[in-house]
């Protein structure tokens, strides 16, 4: 019984030293990452997107939100709030 807690100890220890040293390893090299990143502006190529106006959109998410709002807040599938942006859209 002796032997095998300090087989298991040695196990242990051997396990904790490898994590460790891994996890140090892994430490450093992510010092040594550098990333640059780069947004780039999305180019509207449909004529459609060009037909857009922000002040309809709004009007129509303001639409939006007051059926959630008359519907407790919620539009999901199976709702009056559903059936109403349904018949909103159509």
């Amino acid at each position: 019984m002796l032997i095998a807690l300090c087989v298991i100890g040695i196990f242990g220890v051997i396990t904790f030293a490898l994590a460790a040293a891994t996890l140090g390893t892994l430490n450093r090299r992510f010092d040594t990452i550098t990333v640059t990143a780069t947004t780039n502006k999305a180019k509207l190529n449909s004529p459609l997107a060009e037909t857009i106006r922000i002040d309809d959109l709004m009007n129509h998410l303001r639409q939006l939100q007051r059926i959630a709002d008359e519907s407790n807040g919620n539009r999901a599938i199976n709702t009056r709030g559903f059936n109403e942006t349904v018949n909103y859209i159509y």
